[in-house]
């Protein structure tokens, strides 16, 4: 169950150990484009087999994304493929491993049925581990361009941003950059250039989720922020 806790000293962080997070959004249905956004870091030390890390939106918060009846889900995983494991060294996780597997996929899934397409970058991204003492932050952009299709992209971090102290200020004013390309943006997050396409989805999708798969490390989110540019 996910609970409330203070790895970091002042910084109290959603705990997720194998489970789903999820929230109606007070905007509800009415966006066209929508900026995901969290301050996460993985409480862990070792190595981690297949994690799949994953922010999204689901249509209404009873059949979501963890559901075997899920209603409806479009988001990004960070890694989710077995052979794209998470490599811990020095305080940092790495995830993508270069040319071994993509760092993120679009994920749609519909009933139990999962359908995932790899994004075109083989670089690796970065997050924090507790032992380090920073948060890095993760954005997932969602883009409506007709009643059920989205297009889906994210930002990843390099080695030196997942080493770089943030605060909710940080989230929210990268996070409000559209293009992710102001100074201040780019100093903790790489935004991507490729946009992936998912069809077949519900035409209310209205629902923030966060989903772990793992029980031991448990990731930790400090900070959660909705925005709609349009």
């Amino acid at each position: 169950m996910a609970s409330i806790v203070e790895t970091i000293s002042g910084d109290r962080a959603l705990q997720l150990g194998n489970e789903e997070f999820v929230r109606k959004m007070e905007i509800g249905n009415n966006w066209n484009k929508l900026r995901l956004g969290m301050r996460v870091l993985v409480n862990g030390t070792g190595n981690i087999v297949a994690p799949r890390l994953q922010m999204g939106v689901c249509s209404g918060d009873t059949n979501t994304f963890a559901s075997t009846t899920c209603t409806g889900y479009a988001g990004a995983s960070l890694n989710p493929r077995s052979a794209g494991n998470m490599t811990y060294s020095a305080g940092v996780y790495t995830y993508g491993q270069a040319a071994i597997v993509n760092c993120a996929l679009s994920v749609k899934k519909l009933v139990n049925t999962v359908t995932e397409v790899a994004f075109g970058t083989l670089d690796d991204g970065f997050l924090p581990s507790a032992t380090l003492g920073t948060v890095a932050l993760y954005f997932v952009d969602i883009v409506r361009f007709s009643a059920s299709s989205y297009t889906v992209n994210w930002s990843r971090c390099s080695l030196a941003q997942a080493q770089i102290a943030t605060t909710f200020y940080t989230l929210l004013r990268a996070g409000e950059d559209e293009n992710l390309s102001t100074t201040f943006s780019t100093t903790y997050t790489i935004k991507t250039v490729t946009g992936i396409t998912v069809t077949g989805l519900p035409s209310v999708m209205d629902t923030l989720s966060i989903y772990w798969n793992k029980s031991t490390p448990t990731v930790e989110i400090s900070d959660i922020s909705v925005i709609r540019f349009y």
